[in-house]
């Protein structure tokens, strides 16, 4: 989950702290309808969304692809005029409101001309602040285990959360097939525009249409992005071989566990400031030994997720620009550890030059065997956060 706090003075800058009549509004005239929306069209899935509405059509009511964001808001708030704010942006941003049909042998994505779901008021602030925090702690988790059912409603829902009188919450829950986390904080950008723009009495003309947009190389790009996976992937991967004290299950039952180990900030900045070496190289490398003690693998593959947003359209465009990207790690007894961050960096830079390849279609190159209880090509993922200094 994540948490973006942003006072009212970074959101909205006006000095107004009176609520606002939203039907005032719009200009004379002028229906609702002028808002940048458009009626039920068709389009076809990216790569990314095709491999993702497979899994959901095999196990429709398992919720792994949930993500969920969290807005804050501080200062005099009008409830309503937030609540108006998100519905206009969503209505605007059909990508992010779309459902997914089957007609004639095809998966295609469409959307309605409004977000048709209703965006409920919680006041919780008859709780304490840790209460509050436990609270979200809860609600995210029951959150977090609710599916969508992608064919019957919108990607999104939005809750809208009144914690004291100048501090409200909005609760972001999306299915991946829809968006990727920077599609969300995009969103959010946008509703403060929109919302200061009503505010200030006048019209939302910064709610931009959002267009379905995939990124795809062009054809002499995607040959060669096609010849190299298919030598890096061809011929018989790794399993990770890790120690269980349990036999493994005959199919995923996705139920699990987390971790949570805090790294002390002072070593994060050192990790930061030495060497050539991204921070990323550095923690995977040190991932990698963790691996390498526990299974004595020579060669370890890790998946990491990459957001193709390569371009300046791409930057500002919703949708799910997320590939996976395998990094292979080669390791000998003879490595000392700047050796194995050299061969770690070139490993990734070298995927990173080549991961505008779809995931799906490097499965299809794989020589793996299939089967319910091994992932295919990588059996673990390593992921870094954004992190703020």
């Amino acid at each position: 989950m994540f948490s973006e706090k942003l006072s009212r003075e970074d959101l909205f800058p006006h000095k107004s702290e009176t609520k606002t009549d939203v039907s005032s509004l719009a200009d004379p005239g002028v229906s609702t309808d002028e808002y940048e929306t458009r009626g039920s069209e068709s389009y076809p899935l990216s790569p990314a969304q095709q491999r993702l509405w497979l899994l959901w059509k095999l196990e429709p009511e398992i919720p792994y692809c949930t993500c969920q964001l969290i807005a804050h808001f501080r200062g005099r708030i009008d409830p309503a005029l937030l609540e108006t704010s998100l519905k206009i942006v969503i209505d605007s941003n059909e990508t992010i409101r779309a459902r997914f049909i089957e007609t004639e042998g095809h998966t295609m994505q469409t959307c309605q001309p409004f977000f048709e779901s209703e965006i409920l008021l919680e006041d919780i602030s008859r709780l304490a602040p840790e209460d509050q925090l436990a609270w979200f702690k809860d609600l995210g988790l029951k959150v977090a285990g609710k599916s969508f059912n992608i064919e019957e409603e919108s990607g999104i829902r939005v809750q809208l959360f009144r914690l004291s009188e100048n501090e409200y919450n909005v609760f972001f829950t999306w299915h991946e097939i829809v968006a990727d986390q920077k599609s969300v904080e995009l969103l959010v950008g946008e509703v403060v525009e929109v919302y200061t723009a009503l505010s200030e009495g006048k019209r939302a003309v910064n709610a931009k249409r959002s267009e379905f947009r995939h990124p795809e190389p062009a054809y002499n790009e995607h040959s060669v992005l096609e010849d190299y996976w298919k030598k890096k992937l061809d011929r018989e991967l790794p399993i990770l071989s890790l120690s269980f004290d349990f036999q493994r299950p005959s199919s995923f039952s996705y139920r699990a566990k987390s971790s949570q180990v805090t790294l002390d900030t002072r070593l994060v900045r050192d990790l930061k400031s030495t060497g050539e070496v991204s921070l990323f190289n550095k923690l995977l490398a040190a991932y990698a030994v963790l691996l390498y003690r526990y299974t004595a693998q020579k060669e370890i593959i890790v998946g990491t997720p990459v957001v193709n947003r390569n371009g300046s359209e791409e930057q500002k465009s919703k949708g799910n620009f997320v590939n996976m990207l395998p990094i292979c790690i080669s390791i000998a007894d003879t490595f000392s550890f700047n050796d194995l961050l050299v061969q770690v960096s070139g490993s990734a830079h070298e995927g990173m030059a080549h991961c505008n390849y779809p995931f799906s279609q490097m499965m299809q190159h794989a020589r793996v065997v299939r089967n319910s209880t091994t992932a295919p090509i990588f059996q673990t993922m390593f992921s870094q956060p954004a992190l703020r200094d």
